[in-house]
């Protein structure tokens, strides 16, 4: 019974944030952004909830892949893929708008494309290069590292975009 309860108390909870951006729309869309950046900062720590709390792993690198479904969403719901590449302008002369439920899962799948990638690189010991073992049953200290390393190097090549763009 419990359980229960607490089922539909989360389903109420979830209807509810689903209506909340149209119900503060009314009220101006500073509202919305910043309900929509408290949300977003708690899927982002339930993330670190799950990998550090759960797993019980010191992990700082999941918002690389985080970053990198953002961005990937940001260059194809604006003019800036369009502005940086002219094959692709010539393709597109009013620019690639793609719609939100097309970027969504591309977005999502290059994330996950991109930590299949690099957990096999990890798994297959490319990282013992720089710790003397490999990663298969790593401690926590190395995946700490290696993690940031990942947001470091995502970090960074995305400065060098933006760097790029506006140079």
């Amino acid at each position: 019974m419990n359980s229960q309860k607490r089922l539909i108390t989360m389903l109420v909870a979830a209807a509810g944030l689903l209506i909340l951006p149209l119900v503060l729309q009314g009220f101006g869309n500073a509202w919305v952004r910043i309900v929509d950046m408290a949300l977003l900062f708690v899927l982002l720590s339930l993330g670190l909830n799950i990998v550090v709390g759960y797993a019980g792993l010191l992990d700082l690198g999941y918002v690389a892949f985080f970053a990198i479904g953002a961005y990937m969403y940001g260059l194809l719901a604006s003019s800036q893929l369009t502005d940086s590449f002219p094959a692709i302008a010539a393709m597109f002369p009013d620019g690639l708008h793609a719609p939100l439920w097309v970027i969504l899962p591309l977005g999502a799948g290059l994330a996950g494309v991109f930590g299949i990638l690099l957990g096999a690189l990890w798994a297959a010991g490319w990282w013992s290069i720089f710790a003397d073992q490999p990663l298969v049953h790593p401690r926590s200290s190395l995946i700490m590292v290696a993690t940031l390393l990942t947001l470091l190097m995502a970090g960074t090549s995305f400065i060098r975009r933006q760097t790029r763009l506006h140079n």
